[in-house]
């Protein structure tokens, strides 16, 4: 069909010219940004796919909480950036480790985390409290915290760490050996 009929048929289909070449899109006015990348950009900024094993007091088992997470249960391993459980565990493949000394202000304050240190010295400045915790001169305290970041391969390998404290540094230095 050509010429008027072919506007009048709703069925028609028009045909390119195949000697035509898609031409890229060129976005102008970001050359003051030249080099420049996401360094910016903090754990406020984005989710941080973090896994950890839902225990008994874990928000994610509460309606009430925001951190619910439906079919959650005690003992799945989660990843609380993404919401998401695994019930028959994971694959994990390690990618990089970092110990560091988490800064946390007093629970009652309500501020959370203050400062992440990564020299030891910082226990030196420390006093241990009736829990025998390290307290710091201006009241908080001290998380000796074992960070393995990697790769969930069951969750098609998206980039996640997991973050291991008190009880948890001696499983810590297990994992490597897995």
């Amino acid at each position: 069909m050509k010429g008027p009929e072919m506007a009048n048929d709703k069925t028609a289909v028009a045909i390119k010219n195949e000697t035509e070449i898609a031409q890229p899109i060129v976005m102008g006015g970001f050359e003051e940004f030249a080099g420049a990348g996401m360094e910016t950009v903090t754990s406020d900024d984005v989710i941080v796919p973090r896994l950890t094993i839902i225990q008994g007091l874990s928000p994610q088992l509460s309606k009430s909480k925001p951190e619910y997470i439906a079919g959650a249960k005690l003992g799945d391993i989660a990843d609380l950036g993404m919401s998401e459980t695994f019930p028959d565990g994971i694959l994990f493949l390690p990618v990089m480790y970092k110990k560091v000394f988490l800064e946390w202000a007093p629970r009652a304050s309500g501020k959370g985390l203050l400062n992440i240190h990564d020299d030891p010295a910082i226990l030196d400045k420390c006093t241990r409290d009736d829990k025998n915790q390290p307290v710091l001169p201006n009241g908080s305290f001290i998380s000796t915290t074992a960070q393995w970041f990697g790769m969930n391969m069951s969750a098609n390998g998206r980039r996640c760490f997991i973050g291991m404290a008190s009880t948890q540094l001696k499983k810590s230095k297990k994992l490597a050996l897995a």
